[in-house]
């Protein structure tokens, strides 16, 4: 089992500043509504556009440096660079199959251990679907203490991963059906601005998007700026730290955003997985590995899902019915829109035993 790495409180903190720092200077941004930037091939973006309540435009993609790194099944650990531009690069892909993106958070990289570990497990235990893995690194523009930049550089990345989806879907002629998105916190927001984009400007959909504890600072309550079930054809998302306090480490999405939304143990910090004394961000990170355990313990552990009004009525019993499954099979489930309760347990494989 891969042990969670306490940030030691200094990420949380620098979320909590940045965003309360909003707050102290909203409404003194002078000529805000005139400031804008352009990209080749992603557009440009503005003061006035969904994520202006941050006061910062985007960096360049020349800062962000983002890079896509694809991995096969045959070797998990050997990477290879793609290139949007250069499409010699797409011949490592496995266009006859599933294409999977998985996106970083904050502070983070390509290489965490828990979303390597999830890509391990997309290519050891589903490579029938899933032809190829590609990380998505963009550490240059998520970089601490500076949150709110962070935030709004996620459109940057997710304009770049549509851009490169729709150079696949052109020049190797993809259904744009089997391209995946997996997105942790951030990298949920990523996503979002990844389907907004694919939408509005190349008129498709990805065929689906899952979303794990996607970030609310700076993006729950701002219309436009999150990610929704507009943004795929099938949108998932797991919530394991709703509330909005930042400080107490509740730092997912609260209100419902996906077709289905699920909420293991009421969606609340702390998570059976993280008792007193683990990292504050620890069952914020618990929604990756509910993912990988879905995936890796498919045959042992199901992540029964059941439909109700809220978390209360699910502990009550009134909702008793098994309407869904958490994690890489809620696919399977497309009629069983709404949010879902289910209770998980300390560790691997974390399904509930009752």
């Amino acid at each position: 089992m891969i042990p969670l790495h306490d940030h030691d409180g200094y990420i949380v903190q620098s979320i909590y500043n940045s965003t309360r720092n909003l707050i102290t200077e909203s409404n003194h941004c002078p000529d805000c509504e005139s400031r804008h930037v352009c990209y080749d091939d992603i557009g440009c973006f503005s003061m006035d556009g969904p994520m202006g309540h941050v006061l910062l435009l985007p960096q360049s993609p020349k800062h962000i440096r983002t890079q896509f790194l694809a991995f096969k099944a045959n070797d998990l650990k050997e990477s290879h660079s793609i290139d949007a531009y250069d499409h010699d690069t797409f011949n490592v892909i496995d266009t006859d199959k599933k294409i999977a993106f998985i996106i970083h958070g904050f502070a983070e990289s390509h290489t965490d251990p828990i979303l390597m570990n999830a890509k391990d497990s997309l290519l050891k235990y589903r490579s029938d679907e899933i032809g190829t893995v590609i990380m998505v690194d963009w550490k240059h523009g998520a970089t601490a203490p500076a949150y709110t930049q962070a935030a709004t550089n996620t459109q940057v990345v997710g304009r770049q991963i549509a851009f490169l989806c729709n150079q696949i879907h052109k020049s190797r002629n993809v259904n744009v059906h089997n391209f995946y998105l997996v997105g942790f916190s951030l990298g949920g927001q990523v996503s979002g601005f990844a389907g907004k984009w694919s939408r509005t400007e190349y008129h498709w959909k990805f065929g689906r998007i899952t979303g794990l504890d996607a970030a609310a600072p700076s993006f729950e309550g701002w219309e436009g700026a999150f990610l929704t079930k507009e943004d795929a054809d099938f949108v998932d998302g797991i919530h394991t730290t709703t509330g909005g306090d930042i400080l107490a480490g509740q730092l997912g999405f609260t209100s419902p955003y996906a077709h289905i939304d699920f909420y293991p143990n009421g969606g609340l910090v702390r998570q059976p997985h993280c008792p007193v004394g683990t990292g504050i961000a620890c069952s914020h990170k618990t929604s990756v590995l509910y993912f990988e355990a879905s995936i890796s313990a498919e045959k042992t552990c199901h992540f029964s899902g059941h439909l109700c009004d809220n978390y209360q009525h699910y502990l009550d019993g009134k909702c008793k019915g098994s309407d869904s499954q958490m994690g890489f099979q809620s696919f399977k489930f497309t009629r069983a829109h709404g949010n879902h309760y289910l209770l998980t347990s300390a560790d691997y494989p974390f399904c509930d035993k009752n």
